[in-house]
């Protein structure tokens, strides 16, 4: 039997959500067991509310949809999950690795912390590190820092990131590694000129003049399809 992984990822937002789905069909297409869960923690929860949390609920079935249509059948959900839920879903799993998808070094504390106990090997990604600690949660720096001296890898997506995670949250000096989040072949295409010059004239640039784009954020909505995954 392939060696069963488990994505577990909070939250399941933004470019998170894009990412996990990229990681997702890279496993499966390499023949691993899938096992994914979602954990939106209460925090959000209340940020969000009805309306956005029926948005985000939304896009995750879309994206799960194409997931399954790979073989990616284990789906877990869970919304304002106490540590004991996300220990026991751990537990239970019993993942031969597991691969925790962190929106903050704080979050899917209890999963790895059930890792650990259950000698689970484990790699963190970390996609945002904030250059100031939440005041809320002190006594869990220095677990924390054990938790990346259990890890068996943590990849930040940018130097700044690893930079702070070994400044403010006890990451050591010799571990950690930076991994860009990466883009497709066709990002790299050389521009066509029809096109670039019919899209100028539809909205009245001038050929010479500089265009700059700035996303902070790209969500899918309804009515938009979700991306294929590719090899």
């Amino acid at each position: 039997m392939a060696p069963h992984i488990l994505l577990y990822a909070s939250p399941a937002i933004g470019g998170i959500l894009q990412y996990n789905h990229s990681i997702l069909c890279a496993l499966a297409a390499l023949g691993y067991q899938i096992t994914y869960v979602q954990d939106i923690p209460e925090a959000l929860v209340q940020m969000f509310g009805a309306e956005g949390m029926e948005r985000t609920r939304q896009r995750a079935e879309w994206f799960a949809q194409q997931q399954k249509q790979l073989g990616i059948q284990q789906h877990f959900w869970l919304e304002s999950a106490t540590p004991a839920e996300a220990e026991r879903i751990v537990r239970e799993i019993a993942p031969d690795l597991l691969i925790l998808s962190n929106g903050g070094p704080i979050a899917n504390f209890s999963p790895k912390r059930a890792a650990i106990r259950a000698n689970i090997p484990f790699i963190i990604i970390e996609h945002l590190v904030h250059p100031i600690k939440p005041k809320e949660v002190p006594q869990a720096y220095a677990e924390l820092a054990q938790q990346y001296v259990e890890a068996k890898a943590v990849i930040a997506v940018s130097q700044n990131n690893l930079m702070l995670l070994r400044k403010l949250f006890g990451l050591a000096a010799d571990k950690g590694q930076v991994i860009y989040c990466g883009r497709p072949a066709t990002y790299f295409r050389s521009p066509d000129p029809d096109v670039r010059s019919r899209l100028r004239q539809q909205w009245h640039i001038p050929a010479d003049a500089v265009v700059c784009f700035t996303a902070a954020r790209i969500e899918y909505h309804q009515r938009l399809p979700v991306p294929a995954c590719s090899n």
